[in-house]
């Protein structure tokens, strides 16, 4: 159960950086993505229950 960790060399540290940095970016596109899906959806329930709702004052 001794296992010896190392410190990475610089150069990997900053490969390793600049990946992370890299995924943060997309999973914030997939973040501003995944809202914009929500708004469409809720902009389609808005519109249904508009419609029921002037169906029903128009009979």
């Amino acid at each position: 159960m001794n296992e010896s960790s190392s410190i990475p060399d610089e150069k990997s540290r900053q490969e390793s950086v600049k990946n992370l940095q890299k995924v943060q970016k997309q999973l914030d596109l997939f973040g501003i993505e995944i809202e914009e899906i929500l708004g469409i959806a809720n902009a389609e329930i808005l519109r249904q229950r508009r419609k029921r709702l002037e169906n029903s004052v128009n009979s």
